[in-house]
């Protein structure tokens, strides 16, 4: 007989699925030790007093410390009749125990059970099995009728069990009394009675599923599936699919994704790059970047195979978004380009939304903010057109992306109010218009806009809404910024230590995922945490290996930041040669103001390079106190409430170095 896996809810094999959604904790087994072997033995023969020592030894040495086995092997007894059952109490027939056959596995043990069974009881547990580990009473009734009579016995043999609930309405729910039992009795049902029974029970569950959660949908796909009937299994695991995606249960979307993808009768190109791009965004907000890599390979070829230019630069901006996240900024830049040239051609105003989105997000990373005008002026119709006309049901999203690229525009210009009304914009419409994904980056934005502004308060309560959301949707990414976000936090309330042990934390969880501009970022705020410790020596080690993200990912102007910072860490151990040998490459680029403005740490790096030509009483370092102290003053000139401007330009002890320094060059 042909063995196939027996149904399980929602076809996810549970703890086999990674992702920061998926919190589980691994707890082996073992077998019973002699002395507990001996305690379960007396527990299940509780009602045979003086059990002959035949017997006990049996089910000791037969069970090998399986509880479930040796429960199994009682029951086995009992059936046969070898333990006979009289009311409170047990007795055993010793030539039946003699002449008993014991089946050498557990396998066997359950098999000899069903075969104990009457025909008609047999028939109503493969039935049973049929529908599921979990089945329900008038389900089991539309595969046979007399199914039903048999439930009282089988409940007293301890083959099933009623629940005090049902899922559905009008029905009682029951279960298999272990899943080996289920798993037993499904692979001795005939092929041939399989399919129909299976069609029988997708035809029952879709009368009642409606839009319940995803597993019960795909169980119902599933049972298409086993019956033959392949184009309703699709239907069907495409709306778990969705279901399971929108709550966000990622793996299970993922798992019912590939379920699809897998299937041959899955040949019309459009639908299957639907799926792929679907699977690409779960495999995104998961970090699963190979899938994700290989999802929108394959929708490209497919773009190719159908001739679409509005799938051509779906794929396109997907993959610049992909070598973002990646840091190859090379790449991103291309693909975003050929994104926007496809989309504008086809008409397909969201995708050309982002793909000017993602032009103007790199052009302000490179510094060019002109160019990063340009690309969101473009945008903003788009997403506006794509929310009015709503072709596609995310249409509605790029309205609130676009805020938050253009938010991010106007901090690099250091125009913070401005930055915060967007940012307040883009988290009102995400909650309104129920994007859980952008809520979360909505929140993140503001709290790296209330560290900016010294507003601790607000920033924790920020970064507090960030973590949450970003665990309830699995956002990998988000989830491992946060902790850098806090250690940013604790910098600025004196906290060292926690600021130490929280960005190991990022550290580690972003080179899992690969974010290399976001690793960059980290070890940079590690190292101005290892410097406020007094360890200049450790936080040169951490702006080098900042430093080799930043080249790796052509962030020149943040590299340059980190090459002047390390500098400064040889000047405060004393090597005055080597930091000044290491600001005088730097110093062509650093004449005018604003030259470091791209970069993450640019007023640090700036202060950097001064306090390395003053000490070397350099004619240069006057220049670069000048420079240092336009920025600040740019940096908080936008700031239109004073009490925020004061304590922006007070609270930190860079800035109050700055203005000191300044004030002392003046006397």
């Amino acid at each position: 007989m042909e063995r196939q896996a027996p149904l399980h809810l929602g076809a996810v094999a549970w703890g086999q699925l990674q992702g920061p959604a998926m919190r589980h904790r691994q707890v082996t087994l073992t077998a019973l030790g002699d002395t507990d072997r001996r305690a379960l033995t007396a527990a299940l023969l509780q009602r045979l007093p003086d059990a002959p020592m035949a017997l006990l030894t049996l089910i000791e040495v037969q069970a090998e410390g399986n509880p479930f086995y040796a429960e199994e092997l009682v029951k086995m007894l009992i059936d046969d009749g070898v333990i006979v059952v009289e009311g409170a109490t047990w007795r055993v027939l010793p030539d039946k125990l003699r002449g008993a056959q014991i089946p050498g596995t557990l396998t066997g043990v359950l098999q000899a059970r069903l075969d104990a069974l009457s025909a008609p009881e047999r028939r109503a547990l493969q039935l049973a099995s049929i529908v599921g580990p979990v089945f329900w009473d008038d389900a089991l009734a539309r595969l046979d009728a007399g199914a039903m009579s048999t439930l009282p016995t089988l409940q007293r043999k301890a083959m099933v069990q009623a629940r005090a609930d049902s899922t559905f309405a009008g029905t009682r729910e029951e279960n298999f009394q272990h899943h080996l039992l289920h798993q037993v009795t499904y692979d001795t049902v005939l092929k041939a009675d399989r399919r129909d029974a299976h069609a029988r029970t997708a035809a029952w569950l879709a009368e009642r599923v409606g839009d319940r959660e995803a597993e019960y949908l795909a169980i119902t796909a599933e049972h298409y599936e086993r019956a033959g009937d392949q184009a309703r299994a699709l239907d069907w695991y495409e709306r778990a699919a969705r279901a399971a995606q929108d709550r966000f249960a990622n793996p299970a979307s993922l798992a019912y994704l590939a379920r699809m993808l897998a299937m041959p009768e899955l040949t019309d190109p459009r639908r299957r790059w639907l799926l792929l791009r679907r699977q690409s965004e779960v495999a995104d907000l998961l970090g699963e970047r190979r899938l994700q890599h290989e999802a929108l390979e394959e929708s490209a070829r497919l773009a190719e195979q159908v001739d679409d230019d509005g799938m051509r630069a779906s794929s396109a901006v997907g993959q610049s978004l992909l070598a973002d996240r990646l840091g190859d900024r090379v790449r991103a830049l291309a693909m975003a380009e050929r994104a926007a040239d496809l989309a504008e051609r086809a008409g397909t105003t969201g995708i050309a939304a982002l793909a000017h989105a993602q032009l103007c997000w790199l052009a302000r990373e490179r510094g060019d903010l002109a160019l990063a005008h340009h690309h969101i002026d473009i945008a903003l119709p788009f997403a506006k057109q794509a929310a009015e006309q709503m072709v596609h049901r995310n249409d509605h999203v790029y309205e609130v992306s676009l805020r938050l690229v253009a938010a991010q525009l106007h901090m690099s210009e250091f125009d913070h109010d401005r930055a915060w009304s967007l940012l307040h914009e883009a988290q009102r419409l995400a909650e309104l218009r129920h994007l859980r994904r952008l809520s979360c980056s909505s929140h993140e934005a503001l709290a790296r806009w209330a560290l900016d502004m010294l507003d601790t308060g607000r920033a924790a309560d920020h970064i507090d809404a960030t973590a949450a959301i970003a665990q309830e949707i699995g956002q990998a990414v988000i989830l491992a910024i946060v902790p850098m976000l806090r250690a940013r936090l604790a910098l600025l309330t004196g906290k060292v230590e926690p600021a130490l042990t929280l960005t190991q934390e990022a550290d580690v969880m972003l080179a899992r995922l690969g974010a290399r501009n976001h690793q960059a970022e980290c070890l940079a705020v590690r190292a101005l945490a290892l410097a406020d410790a007094g360890q200049p020596a450790a936080s040169r080690q951490a702006l080098q290996q900042s430093l080799d993200f930043y080249v790796a990912i052509t962030a020149d102007n943040d590299a340059r930041a980190c090459r002047l910072l390390i500098a400064d860490t040889w000047r405060e151990e004393g090597a005055a040669t080597r930091a000044l040998a290491g600001v005088e490459a730097e110093l062509p680029f650093l004449a005018e103001a604003g030259s470091l403005d791209a970069a993450f740490q640019r007023l640090p790096a700036r202060m950097a390079a001064w306090r390395v030509l003053a000490a070397a009483r350099d004619v240069r370092a006057p220049r670069q106190l000048e420079l240092a102290m336009s920025e600040l003053e740019r940096f908080t000139a936008k700031i239109g409430d004073a009490t925020v401007r004061a304590r922006v330009l007070e609270g930190l002890p860079l800035h109050r170095e700055i203005m000191s320094a300044w004030q002392a060059r003046i006397v």
